[in-house]
């Protein structure tokens, strides 16, 4: 999978339709078992896409957002702390994407590491090049020094770069330190090969010893490389600035074989190293992997354990190569992984967090938005839903609450929140709640509800305005008369005088949420690959009239198939442009499509959200051949029939084989192209329009058959 956009939106697949929503912001979340407490701890109203998140000594929260702003949260708000600029790369799922403190930060080694998209070509950041031969940007982590309360920019060091983002996605991007004070790092396979295999399950990649893609690293804090990593000896070298030669093995290299390990996370509770990888899958499996030091983990000869590539570097299938310890199927594979297509961030329970029953291994999935768990050891056979909506979940960890601990999430849910899930104890007293309707105007009767009723307790509401009530009702109502902004609370007394924790909402009376409209591109425009898109909005507010530039934000999501992917993020403006992407391989040339999301902020903070598909330039392209039909060709390393139709985008590059074959037992071979080009494989760039291309072949004897190296 890929940076982290979800938008809860409606999916058309060939028509184009412009729809609004209303946003009732600061409404807790819920749905979370007994016991459990889920509240939002950074509001949406702070964030932009926030990707992954850490705590310093002090016990201030640093979050990074994809746009390479990293934001501390002191409790109460956000600062930024470090700003990369037209350093970051981040549109689709490039960006600002992992961050690690140095576990010595208090005592001596003062530094923050993070992962990102480095501009290595100073293009535009929220329009990088994909699949660029020369100006590729690349991913890197560096490490800052914290000084003066904020990270100093000058000070980084580059630890290890050059790391291709060929596709833009597929970056991995995670960042953590193994109980042995070695930096772990995760790395994807960069979507599509930056050579000559393909993209999608054709990506091998991660199958390449000699680069850093589809590994997970080791690497002292300082950059070098610790003695006893599993590849240090005759036939490796550092590839810390790009990749090695090829034949050689990269001593960063911990493990190998991987996809996309998105998410990697620590057992608290083992006494060494315990690491867990969650691997996003291609089409088929989302794996969990126990990833132990110098073992291969399949990708792309596997996914999961399904055989998902039988040639080149897996002909034949290589062996050793080590199973996930867990793994679940997408789509409609039943419950509870209904419409589950991406798995997204870990974390272990620590000892004593929680009951003895939630005490295993969480994850979460990016597109059905909910977090699992699964017994923390073998056989990891049972699973059960933990919370059934977070939303997109982009990292998870356990982190402080008070005296003890508790789950806290990333997720680009109401533009992007952290979110906590803490145990209550034996009462089992849940305080959220929410206010129906949020805001309007005055007189207006609002409905407040607890989420999780609790038998026998006592509920103690106090909606802001001084004015309090006791029941012993799980709901009730009150009329606000006057307009204002009002904080509602709510805690509860259990019959056994045990008191809950207490939650609040906003109820904003006197205030209309605001108008949004996209004035460009037309609902109707179709777009072509490599294209410069322009998008224009504008919104209006009751109170406020005109909204300025700084009160819109954008997203542009890229859908596939019945999943999404983020593609980049725009805020505070009213126009931007940004260059349409090409499909992640032929086959999501005819199920993706781009949303654009425009979201309005007024001064009370209420939000409108207007959404509007923009579906690429489809076009059907056809390959013949001559003088009988009965060729099989291979465009980008998927087979393709003749005279059989298949869906490519205008802009898009088809590197088109047209292999030997055999038609009642004559052999063919191909001579030149129908307008006499004579290049085979031959790259052809999808015009507008529907088109076909014929390779002339003549008859030969198999004596004249050469089978050439085609692989690197």
């Amino acid at each position: 999978m890929s940076r982290w956009l979800i938008v809860v939106a409606l999916i058309f697949s060939s028509l184009s339709i412009s729809f609004v929503r209303q946003v009732q912001p600061d409404v807790a979340p819920t749905a979370v078992p007994a016991g459990f407490t889920q509240s939002v701890v950074v509001p949406a109203n702070s964030l932009d896409a926030p990707t992954a998140f850490t705590w310093l000594p002090s016990g201030e929260m640093l979050i990074t957002q994809q746009n390479g702003q990293l934001l501390a949260w002191n409790g109460t708000s956000t600062r930024t702390v470090l700003s990369l600029g037209s350093r970051v790369c981040y549109d689709f799922e490039r960006g600002l994407l992992g961050i690690a403190v140095d576990p010595q930060f208090t005592s001596g080694r003062p530094y923050v590491y993070i992962y990102y998209t480095f501009n290595k070509f100073n293009q535009t950041p929220n329009s990088c090049p994909q699949q660029s031969e020369t100006v590729n940007p690349v991913n890197r982590v560096s490490r800052f020094t914290w000084s003066n309360n904020a990270l100093d920019l000058s000070s980084e060091s580059v630890l290890l770069d050059n790391i291709t983002s060929y596709n833009g996605n597929h970056n991995a991007g995670d960042l953590g330190f193994g109980k042995d004070g070695k930096l772990f790092v995760s790395v994807g396979d960069g979507g599509c090969d930056y050579l000559d295999s393909g993209c999608g399950g054709a990506n091998d990649a991660s199958r390449e010893r000699h680069t850093l893609l589809g590994k997970i690293l080791r690497i002292n804090a300082d950059g070098t490389i610790p003695s006893d990593n599993p590849f240090t000896g005759t036939g490796t070298a550092r590839c810390n600035t790009g990749a090695a030669a090829s034949g050689t093995i990269c001593q960063e290299t911990w493990a190998w074989g991987f996809r996309n390990p998105y998410r990697m996370t620590f057992d608290p509770n083992a006494t060494g190293v315990r690491l867990f990888v969650n691997d996003v899958g291609q089409n088929i499996r989302e794996e969990i992997d126990e990833v132990v030091a110098g073992k291969d983990y399949g990708w792309n000869c596997r996914e999961g354990t399904r055989v998902n590539n039988s040639t080149g570097p897996c002909s034949p299938t290589p062996a050793n190569m080590v199973d996930p310890i867990y793994e679940y199927s997408h789509g409609n594979a039943g419950a509870p992984f209904t419409n589950c297509n991406s798995i997204t961030g870990g974390a272990f329970v620590p000892a004593n967090t929680f009951p003895s029953n939630y005490s295993g291994y969480m994850f979460g999935d990016y597109v059905c938005g909910k977090i699992f768990m699964i017994s923390a050891q073998a056989p990891y056979s049972s699973v059960l839903t933990f919370s059934d909506n977070p939303g997109s979940v982009t990292h998870m960890a356990f982190g402080p609450n008070g005296a003890q601990q508790a789950l806290y999430y990333a997720t680009y849910a109401n533009g992007g929140e952290i979110r906590r899930i803490s145990y209550n104890g034996a009462a089992g007293l849940n305080s959220a709640f929410t206010a129906n309707p949020s805001f309007g105007a005055a007189p207006l009767a609002v409905t407040f509800s607890a989420t999780t009723p609790s038998s026998g307790a006592t509920y103690f509401w106090n909606f802001g305005n001084g004015t309090t009530r006791q029941t012993s009702t799980a709901s009730t109502s009150y009329t606000y008369t006057s307009n204002g902004t009002y904080t509602a609370t709510l805690y509860l007394r259990g019959s056994n005088g045990d008191i809950s924790s207490v939650s609040q909402a906003v109820v904003r009376i006197g205030a209309t949420a605001p108008v949004a409209s996209i004035t460009e591109p037309s609902p109707s425009a179709l777009f072509a690959v490599g294209q410069s898109i322009q998008v224009r909005g504008q919104a209006s507010d009751a109170e406020q009239g005109t909204l300025p530039a700084s009160a819109l934000s954008w997203k542009v999501i890229l859908h596939h198939d019945t999943h999404t992917h983020p593609y980049l993020t725009q805020p505070t403006t009213n126009s931007f442009s940004f260059t349409a992407p090409a499909p992640e391989d032929l086959l999501a040339a005819s199920n993706s499509y781009l949303e654009l999301e425009l979201t309005a902020t007024d001064n009370s903070g209420l939000n409108h959200v207007v959404t509007q598909t923009l579906q690429p330039r489809k076009v059907n392209i056809t390959l013949a051949s001559t003088p009988n039909a009965n060729a099989n060709f291979v465009v980008n390393n998927d087979p393709i029939e003749a005279d059989e139709p298949f869906v490519s985008w205008q802009g898009y590059v088809l590197r088109v084989t047209a292999p030997v074959y055999i038609d009642n037992n004559r052999w063919w071979r191909f001579v030149r192209w129908s307008d006499n080009n004579t290049s085979n494989p031959r790259n052809v760039t999808t015009p507008a329009s529907a088109t076909t291309y014929t390779a002339v072949y003549e008859e030969f004897t198999p004596e004249q058959v050469y089978l050439p190296v085609v692989r690197k």
